[in-house]
């Protein structure tokens, strides 16, 4: 019902051919524009002779589902909005060329930067260094192939959905991931069979077990209703924040406006 609902409350559903183009043009315009960003960095640091002694991590934090499962943006636990490019150089430590399959979480890559620099971990977060699954410099760990994600949709989906608060977890283990939407149905996908998530295993009997299992992994350390709780806090807190900025009018120094010469796509071509 969410994905359905989000589709309809974005005006997603239906997208011509020719809007799925332009925008897959755009996607591709920025990851070109990226590369040249992080060419100019590599750059940088080999000029001024920090190339050798440079721990270097590319990622992002979430990627664009572009048209895929007829969904665009973020929002939702697909592979094409939840996983991520994981790059990491770092010359006479971490050995070129290797690929791992391991599953990794955000949170492990703040853990194995921590653990670069020989600083404590956080005390609070669950992250796991992996510097030992890629390099010598640490002792292979013991390593669990789990990683969690979760979205609060609070106020930012229809309010015949869930009331508009949908809160969403997702536990990806080894192969299997389940997609929990609180009030509704699962979804369930076997990646290493079904890596385009086109077979929801959620209502297969023969999948009843790792559905449970992972189900209980969701719900072990998150409750949604907390969350519910805590966010009916918030929005009172927010009522306030908007009615003082109505009335002050403060500076806003952190917006990023897109003006019309910033898209290429909305400048007249030449032919």
């Amino acid at each position: 019902p969410f994905i359905r609902a989000w589709r309809e409350h974005t005006n997603i559903v239906q997208v011509s051919d020719e809007e799925i183009l332009r925008s897959r043009a755009a996607y591709w315009g920025l990851v070109h524009r990226v590369d040249i960003m992080v060419g100019k960095i590599l750059q940088a640091l080999d000029a001024n002779g920090f190339a050798d002694n440079t721990m270097i991590v590319y990622t992002s934090d979430h990627g664009d589902m572009q048209g895929e499962h007829g969904l665009w943006w973020k929002h939702v636990f697909y592979e094409e909005s939840v996983k991520v490019p994981l790059i990491v150089a770092w010359p006479g430590v971490i050995a070129g060329g290797q690929r791992s399959e391991r599953v990794i979480s955000a949170l492990d890559v703040n853990a194995t930067m921590l653990d670069a620099l020989g600083a404590p971990p956080l005390p609070n977060s669950p992250g796991r260094s992996f510097l030992g699954l890629v390099s010598d410099a640490r002792a292979t760990p013991t390593w669990d192939d789990v990683a969690y994600a979760e979205y609060c949709a609070d106020e930012y989906v229809p309010r015949n959905i869930d009331n508009g608060k949908t809160y969403q977890r997702m536990v990806r283990q080894d192969e299997w991931k389940l997609i929990y939407y609180h009030g509704m149905e699962p979804q369930l996908f076997n990646l290493a069979e079904d890596p385009g998530e086109l077979t929801d295993r959620a209502q297969d009997p023969a999948c009843r077990a790792i559905r449970d299992e992972l189900t209980s992994q969701i719900l072990a350390d998150w409750n949604p209703e907390v969350i519910a709780a805590k966010m009916a806090d918030k929005r009172k807190d927010n009522a306030v924040l908007r009615t003082w900025a109505k009335e002050t009018n403060p500076p806003d120094q952190h917006r990023w406006n897109l003006r019309p010469e910033m898209n290429y796509l909305d400048q007249p071509q030449s032919t």
